[in-house]
């Protein structure tokens, strides 16, 4: 039998933005093209929490964090979506937020899936 340092799959299915194995493997994944960014798996259920939160405390957020909240999947739904202004947008929901909890917390973990993204 042949030895084999990569990948051996039987069955099922795989889906993987970057697969490596074997000595020394390396993947890479460069988000661009065609990808469009809300709807990535990464970053598709996190927005959808903030959209979620965002809905939830509504009433207890300042306008201005209300409107960069609901700008913010529309942004990120276009072919290439501006990362300034995805940045900007994301720093005035959390600034707005302040004590909500929930929603600076979905913000957060917003930004931090883009920064991998990106």
């Amino acid at each position: 039998m042949n030895r084999n340092d990569g990948i051996s799959i039987s069955g099922g299915n795989v889906s993987s933005t970057a697969m490596a194995a074997g000595k020394n493997a390396r993947a890479t994944v460069n988000a661009g093209g065609d990808v469009v960014v809300a709807a990535h798996p990464d970053v598709a259920p996190v927005l959808q929490a903030l959209v979620a939160a965002l809905d939830e405390h509504r009433p207890e957020l300042p306008p201005a964090a209300v409107e960069a909240g609901e700008e913010l999947p529309t942004e990120l739904a276009q072919p290439k979506p501006s990362r300034s202004r995805v940045r900007e947008l994301l720093a005035t929901l959390t600034e707005g937020a302040g004590s909500v909890t929930a929603v600076a917390g979905a913000a957060e973990a917003l930004r931090k899936a883009l920064d991998v993204l990106w």
